[in-house]
């Protein structure tokens, strides 16, 4: 029989369980494994390489600093809020989105998703008014990018109105940011 953690006494604890590696972001991580079914968001090789930029869970943390949070993209496909908090484009065009903070419990909209074919998706949503872009690889598995951030797609400090990122051919502008939110335009040439 295998013993718990609670039965086993101190002296037989292996580096392991009371490794330096155990942070405090590594627990909802593995959750996130193993309740939700979410994969892993960083390259297994090393040195391995954050795909996330530290702005989801289930990514390293290369940035220096490791998300408390997932993705809207996982909150949404887990159910956490509903598809009338979600604004899809599939045509091509330019519109506008408000979207409000992830982490702020309501029923504003929380991300735009830019369908570009039945695998691929560019996502925008907004953390303490910052806007982050990404591109989601439904075909990808973990370890190989399911899903980037890049550099270049994530307004991080003080993102200002005109501000302009390109992800996968979609061009997000931003129009307004306050009270938590920013008001979004997206531009798609085509599906």
């Amino acid at each position: 029989k295998q013993k718990t953690a609670y039965e086993i006494p101190k002296r037989d604890w292996s580096s392991d369980v009371c490794s330096s590696d155990l942070t405090p972001s590594l627990i909802p991580h593995e959750m996130g494994h193993s309740l939700l079914g979410f994969i892993d968001l960083y390259d297994f090789s090393s040195p391995a390489r954050d795909f996330t930029k530290g702005w989801d869970i289930m990514g390293t943390g290369s940035t220096g600093e490791q998300s408390d949070s997932f993705f809207a993209w996982h909150k949404w496909i887990s159910g956490w809020f509903d598809d009338n908090q979600v604004d899809c484009i599939t045509a091509k065009g330019t519109t506008v989105h408000y979207l409000d903070d992830l982490d702020t419990v309501n029923s504003l909209n929380k991300m735009v998703v830019v369908r570009k074919d039945t695998a691929t998706a560019i996502v925008a949503e907004v953390r303490t008014e910052r806007v982050v872009v990404y591109r989601v690889l439904m075909n990808a598995w973990g370890g190989s990018g399911p899903i980037i951030t890049n550099d270049a797609t994530t307004f991080k400090v003080n993102p200002k109105v005109g501000d302009t990122v390109t992800e996968s051919g979609v061009t997000f502008k931003v129009l307004d940011c306050r009270g938590g939110g920013c008001t979004v335009e997206v531009t798609n040439p085509a599906t």
